[in-house]
């Protein structure tokens, strides 16, 4: 016979893994956020206002809709996975 807590083990991993993820996820666009306000510096130093204002660049909007993205695609996972997961018996040998 199958205990709920053999599901909640695997819900427990299956989120420490996917939130882990996640988690890369935004370090990654972290750095890549970093990475274009220094290009943006650069440009400034280097080209007139009315130029560099025409750049696109990833500002604070940007950045805040990627990372709630993210984060919204990781927790939808998580609940789809715990869902699945309600569908079959579990034990563990």
């Amino acid at each position: 016979m199958e205990s709920s807590s053999e599901k909640d083990l695997l819900n427990q991993q299956i989120k420490r893994i996917v939130t882990a993820l996640f988690k890369d996820f935004l370090s990654i666009l972290q750095e890549i956020q970093q990475e274009n306000f220094a290009n943006t510096e650069e440009l400034k130093r280097k080209f007139p206002p009315e130029f560099v204002n025409s750049v696109e660049t990833l500002d604070f909007v940007k950045y805040s809709r990627l990372r709630k993205h993210i984060l919204d695609g990781g927790n939808d996972s998580l609940r789809e996975i715990s869902l699945l997961i309600d569908m079959f018996s579990i034990k563990l040998k």
